[in-house]
């Protein structure tokens, strides 16, 4: 009958997809974690759910997994990836960007591709990023599965038909390949690989490796009827009615697993556990288990169900599927569902889910009790069965401990009392005890026990009595243990006390875990739990033990140790499990931390410890299995059969941007890019919150760069060059996975990040400014010859003023006072003092016509300063019995007035000195001239001056003094070497831009010598 003008068989058949795992069992559960077990309710298995509010489509039609974990969801909304916590929609394969595709069917291939599906008709192979349509060949109806079976042949499903892939077209499977055209079809590969086929009109079909086409399986049976393949290579088929197992020949056989669906078969699936998984809209989650474990179902078999009441997003499930790890998904119409076992065991039954104490009983029973009344005896095998002892009236139970002999000693509202399998004894409290709570208790190993009362402290039953040991009262205990002779009292404040029963004395220590929660004796010490971690007590000291884990575990209210001598921790974390080696190793001092495997909510195990009532909240049992308890349940441990945790799935990466701009991976970048954004990702389904990351930009980054949970990586300002980014992920931070495939980074320079670029504005940067310095180098030296010139200048008119005005007027002074000498109104006596200052002034007016020829100086022959200086030396020789010889080196130059004025006087006043104290017996000068500067050296072979020449610049000692200031005035240097017995040499040296009046500085460091010359002027 039409349903809004389609066949309702071939609407049924697009609303479902199969994918069928061609090597079943292959993916170890061992290896990925534990399945969910038959023994486990269907509403105890970990249940997660996702709608439009976290991102996920609706009406999800179909799914799959690739190799890298991620989930694809095809959908009527478009296809989507979803890697455990964000849903990525994929754009390529809509038609247009307010049209999704209307996907029924996915199937992942071996080399990455993946075929899509859609309801309107075609098919399209997405591969690397882009898609490939294919509408030739294909029935003109939706494609609702995809096959490819082990002769290599690839096959497509429709609502119209079977069509076949040459990896060109597809080609409509008909008549030539034994098959009838135009009717609905569901097909499944069987154990061998080969591909069954049922059609809505013609029956049966099966692939013949003999004939190579199908042949007819005459069951009789018509209609839409979904197939399955389990575990043991056996084929399933689903119809309204029940289950049949198609048998030798696939014929349908019994046993037949009845149930009863209204108007559609339901799709089946079956897990890694062996329990067939069937939904059909309307109808919500139903799962199948056979009767033993292993074995094949049956009409014995057991039906679970999961309903919208339950958590499910929706009671119209449209789609399962079974990942690698064997977690069960469920598309819906609002959303995805998943269902997981959780790797530690949840205890379910007849019992309280929250609030609940444990404690051992023996043969590896527990016994459990609710805070809000009720006591259950959970036996080795797991069965749970309620103390018909305990009387209803037993309510608000703080604390439980074991009596060593199957027994629970209970403490509540109604008092304390001892429960056994078929008794409850109520014993009378101490006054003080009456309305006060009991904390803890623990057994004191000889049939009596002691309890800790709020407020009043420590009490013991001994079996006959209450008794309160002095020292034991009026504290706030948070944890009692008891071994051999000593009690152990872990308190609020933090502080643990050892009392001995026999000499009923204690030991105080104060430690630093906070409020001790736990306290569990062992053969090492006594390990001590508290708010802030761990320690043991070796009776001497604590030491504490640092753990390393993500989340950081705190608040610890259980510790065990199992067989292997390893730690196992109730946290308000999750369970943590510390390896009996690296504890040791923190102990040793050879480590600083020990790291911790944490389970927690994504393992099973929910809700927070409790911490003021029913601790300790872990107990072992005989058989190795340990119990832990929260607030929302019991869960089951045992090391010996816990799972290998599967190491974090290798990352990938998603997109790159450069300044906000979206580029392809693997792209060249343009240049100067001032921010890298490279976004990453893992594809980690169930454990996906305590997923970590870490990642390095090679040829940038030196070590890894911590992540933690994001998922992006930033960089700044990268210099040009050549870069390789990879990422890893880990669920510990201790155990990496591989890193993500590298993705090559290529920054390449601007025009001005060129080297040749910058090499060439270098050049030309330090051509133009030598060409800028010369220049001004010119200029300033053009300025001080200006200013030399100017001096100069100024000399000569100061020497025509002296000989116009000064020498003229002494001169005519001289004349008259000598006429007036010579009158003969004057004696002797006075003209011959007149004579005498005649003489005088006659001298004074020469001194002064050789100062005013000094002043008018203006000779620029280059032999006049060796001349003059050579006649000075030659006057002095006369006057003295030193030998006196001069000589000249390099090309004559002309010198500038003011220069050879001065170096005549540092020559003539060395020659002096020499002359004068030098005790010599030959005198030399030697003139050098050169482009560099102008040397002038007068050298003796005298006595030396040893100290004379440091002391000749004190007070009274002008000479040497005076030659200093003269060579500093023209921008020269004086030198004096003089050794005690071997003569001095004195040394005049100016710069040759200062000397020869023609000439422009030759080195820089020339020009700031002229400067200098003429700011001191």
């Amino acid at each position: 009958m039409p349903f809004f003008g389609v066949d309702r068989a071939c609407l049924r058949t697009c609303c479902t997809f199969f994918i069928i795992w061609l090597l079943s069992g292959s993916v170890s559960a061992a290896a990925v974690g534990p399945a969910a077990t038959p023994e486990t309710p269907l509403q105890g298995l970990q249940h997660s759910q996702w709608t439009s509010r976290d991102g996920a489509p609706a009406s999800i039609m179909a799914m799959e997994q690739t190799s890298d974990g991620v989930l694809w969801l095809g959908s009527r909304q478009g296809l989507y990836l979803f890697d455990g916590l964000h849903f990525t929609r994929v754009t390529v394969v809509d038609e247009s960007s307010w049209s999704p595709a209307d996907i029924y069917a996915l199937k992942s291939m071996p080399n990455g591709d993946m075929w899509i599906g859609q309801f309107s008709g075609g098919a399209m192979l997405l591969r690397n990023g882009k898609v490939t349509r294919f509408r030739e060949g294909l029935p003109k109806a939706g494609v609702t599965q995809f096959f490819l079976d082990r002769h290599g042949n690839f096959w497509a499903s429709t609502t119209q038909g079977l069509a076949r892939f040459d990896g060109k077209m597809f080609h409509p499977a008909g008549s030539d390949l034994g098959l009838p055209i135009g009717t609905s079809v569901t097909a499944a590969l069987d154990g061998a690989g080969d591909l069954v086929v049922r059609t809505n009109n013609f029956g049966l079909f099966a692939w013949s490796s003999r004939s190579k086409r199908f042949e007819p399986v005459a069951d009789g049976r018509l209609g839409y009827m979904p197939l399955a393949l389990d575990a043991g290579g056996r084929l399933w088929e689903s119809t309204k009615d029940g289950l049949l197992l198609l048998g030798p020949g696939n014929v349908p056989s019994g046993p037949l697993v009845p149930w009863s669906y209204s108007f559609f078969s339901p799709d089946i699936r079956f897990d890694h556990t062996g329990a067939l998984w069937v939904t059909e809209r309307g109808f919500g989650v139903r799962r199948v288990l056979p009767m033993l474990r292993g074995a094949p179902l049956n009409a014995a078999a057991r039906m679970q169900t999961f309903h919208e009441k339950d958590g499910l997003t929706s009671e119209q499930t449209m789609s399962n599927f079974v990942d690698k790890d064997g977690d069960i998904w469920v598309g819906t119409e609002r959303g995805l569902d998943r269902f997981h076992a959780g790797t530690v065991d949840r205890i379910d039954g007849p019992i309280g889910s929250a609030y609940l104490g444990v404690q051992p009983a023996g043969g590896g029973s527990a016994w459990l009790a609710s805070f809000t009344g009720g006591a259950w005896l959970r036996d080795a095998a797991g069965k749970i069965t309620r103390s018909s002892s305990l009387p209803a009236a037993v309510t608000r139970i703080t604390s439980l401990t074991a009596d060593g002999k199957e027994g629970l000693w209970i403490a509540s509202d109604a008092g304390i009392g001892l429960l056994t399998a078929s008794k409850w004894t109520v014993f009378q409290l101490d006054p003080v005890m009456v309305k006060q709570t009991i904390t803890a208790m623990v057994p004191d190993g000889s049939g009596g026990f002691w309890a800790a009362v709020n407020t009043v402290g420590a009490m013991h039953w001994d079996g006959h009595g209450w008794s309160r040991p002095e020292g034991l009262s009026h504290m706030a205990i948070t944890s009692l243990a008891h071994t051999g002779h000593n009690l152990y009292v872990g308190t609020r404040d933090g502080v643990l006390l050892t009392y001995q029963d026999e000499t009923r004395t204690q030991d105080r220590q104060s430690l630093t875990l906070g409020p001790v929660t736990v306290i569990t004796p062992s053969a090492e010490g006594v390990w001590v739990g508290g708010e802030k971690g761990i320690g043991l007590w070796n009776g001497q000291e604590l030491q504490v033990v640092a753990t390393q884990s993500v989340p950081p575990i705190y608040r610890i209210s259980g510790l065990l140790l199992d067989a292997n001598r390893d730690l196992w921790l109730n946290t308000a974390v999750g369970v943590a499990h510390l390896s009996r080696g690296a504890v040791q190793a923190v102990l040793d001092g050879t480590a600083m931390t020990v790291s911790a495997e944490v389970y927690d909510a994504s393992d099973g195990v929910e809700g927070l410890p409790l911490r003021s009532f029913l601790t300790p909240t872990a107990a072992a049992l005989s058989s190795g299995v340990m119990i832990f308890t929260t607030q929302l349940g019991a869960y089951a441990v045992d090391p010996a059969s816990l799972s290998i945790r599967a190491p974090a799935p290798a990352p990938y990466l998603t997109s790159l941007r450069a300044d906000g701009e979206a580029l392809e991976l693997q792209t060249e970048l343009r240049p100067k890019i001032h921010t890298l954004e490279v976004d990453y990702g893992a594809a980690a389904l169930r454990d996906v919150q305590r997923l970590r990351f870490r990642y390095r930009l090679r040829g940038f980054d030196k070590t890894w760069q911590d992540a933690g949970n994001r998922r992006e990586a930033v960089f700044t300002d990268l210099p040009p060059g050549s870069y390789t980014f990879e990422s890893e992920a880990s669920y510990d931070q201790k155990t990496w996975s591989p890193p993500s495939a590298p993705l090559p980074v290529v920054i390449p320079p601007s025009a001005m990040q060129r080297r040749s670029v910058r090499a060439a504005i270098f050049v030309t940067a330090l051509l133009l400014t030598w060409l800028l310095f010369r220049w001004r180098i010119a200029q300033i030296y053009k300025v001080a010859q200006l200013r030399l010139q100017e001096r100069v200048q100024e000399r000569e008119r100061i020497a025509r003023d002296l000989h116009d005005t000064l020498l003229q007027g002494v001169q005519g002074l001289i004349l008259r006072f000598g006429a007036i000498s010579q009158g003969p109104q004057l004696d002797a006596t006075l003209r011959q003092k007149m004579q005498q200052a005649l003489t005088l002034a006659e001298s004074v007016a020469t001194e002064g016509r050789d100062r005013v020829r000094d002043l008018r100086s203006t000779s620029a022959d280059p032999n006049e300063l060796e001349e003059i200086l050579a006649e000075a030396g030659t006057l002095l020789a006369l006057s003295g019995t030193a030998t006196f010889a001069w000589s000249t080196r390099g090309h004559k130059l002309p010198l500038h007035p003011l220069i050879l004025d001065e170096a005549f006087c540092v020559g003539r006043e060395a020659l002096q000195n020499a002359y004068q104290h030098a005790g010599a017996t030959r005198i030399s000068i030697l003139l050098e001239y050169s482009p560099e500067q102008l040397k002038l050296t007068v050298s003796d072979n005298g006595k030396g001056l040893g100290v004379a020449a440091e002391e000749a610049s004190r007070p009274g000692h002008w000479g040497i003094a005076g030659m200093r200031e003269r060579a500093t005035r023209i921008g020269g240097q004086l030198s004096i070497r003089s050794d005690l017995g071997r003569g001095t040499d004195v040394s005049l040296c100016v710069p040759g831009s200062i000397a020869y009046p023609k000439s422009t500085p030759s080195r820089w460091w020339d020009m700031f010598s002229t400067l200098k010359t003429q700011e001191l002027r």
